[in-house]
């Protein structure tokens, strides 16, 4: 069987859509959206066209390496979508099943073709949008999901992560304990934590830094939301040291050098895609302390108001905030 491609659909393109349409933001179930980058929409197949069964299945086929090109091959039963994209993970089919079920290999003899078309499909004139794309894309191409033993891809996953303390009123309470968690985090000196739920790129966790430790500057695949649940702390980023407390909420561009930094224990609700264990080595990159000043070289404490050109030079100033202490 010979497939016949539209070069226009391959790159993601159909008629009426931009060149670039976004990623499919399905989840991880069996049933993924029709508006996947290969866009396996109109495929004609030996003068005949194969059409997803649902405006949601993905169409079904099994791809082989030749001669430098992805071609289709045959296969008993039906075909399974060789890759497909949810909220920015890539998966890819192990072969071919006897029904549209996706699963979670990532083989990498094709990984490298792969991870250039998708990079030539995420075109972007923003030079740092695109390399975000790219650094999300080979993360996960990288490297295999590892999941907790309470984790897993059903419908639901829940869990408790407070103690209900009871209401009054509008008012209700929830107690957190603020105390060190039973995973050391990966590349930080004191941080620790405990996993609550992840489905392999979407997951929440429970931070916990000591007084005085924190997160040195550093980057990190996709984007974290981060809750702050007890102790006072700092987020560090484009040259300014801003403070955080227990009711704030900030987000993260895991591109951008960043550092967080504890004042008393600090305990911290952390959501992030893609979702990396605790102790994963990828968890996190460490940079350089200069990566974190602002485009003039210096750096701000926006609590004890004072300036300075690295870390060290805003600590004899007096300043106990400055991230370089955590390197």
């Amino acid at each position: 069987m010979r497939l016949v491609k539209r070069r226009r659909r391959i790159q993601g393109m159909r008629r009426g859509r931009p060149d670039n349409p976004p990623v499919s933001f399905s989840g991880n179930r069996r049933v993924m959206s029709g508006q996947m980058l290969w866009a396996a929409n109109d495929l004609t197949v030996e003068g005949g066209i194969l059409r997803p069964l649902h405006r949601y299945h993905a169409i079904a086929l099994s791809w082989q390496q030749r001669e430098g090109q992805i071609l289709p091959s045959r296969g008993a039963g039906l075909w399974t979508a060789p890759l497909s994209i949810c909220r920015g993970t890539c998966i890819r089919s192990s072969g071919v099943l006897e029904r549209a079920d996706v699963s979670d290999t990532v083989e990498k003899t094709l990984a490298t073709t792969l991870l250039q078309r998708l990079e030539e499909a995420l075109q972007d004139p923003d030079p740092v949008c695109r390399q975000r794309k790219a650094d999300r894309i080979s993360a996960v191409l990288d490297s295999q999901r590892t999941q907790s033993p309470d984790t897993g891809t059903t419908p639901l996953l829940i869990c408790d992560w407070a103690d209900d303390l009871g209401s009054e009123g509008a008012t209700q309470r929830l107690g957190i304990e603020s105390v060190p968690g039973p995973t050391k985090v990966a590349k930080t000196s004191a941080a620790t934590g405990r996993s609550l739920l992840s489905n392999g790129h979407l997951g929440a966790d429970i931070l916990h830094v000591p007084a005085g430790e924190g997160f040195a500057p550093h980057t990190h695949p996709g984007d974290h939301l981060l809750f702050v649940l007890a102790g006072e702390g700092t987020i560090s980023v484009n040259g300014q040291i801003v403070p955080t407390g227990p009711g704030r909420a900030y987000m993260v561009d895991g591109s951008v050098v960043h550092a967080v930094g504890a004042i008393t224990d600090h305990t911290i609700l952390s959501i992030g895609t893609p979702h990396r264990a605790l102790d994963s080595e990828d968890r996190q990159s460490l940079t350089a302390y200069a990566a974190l000043l602002n485009p003039f070289g210096s750096i701000h404490c926006l609590i004890c108001d004072l300036s300075a050109d690295g870390g060290e030079e805003l600590e004899s100033l007096g300043c106990t905030h400055s991230p370089h202490r955590f390197g």
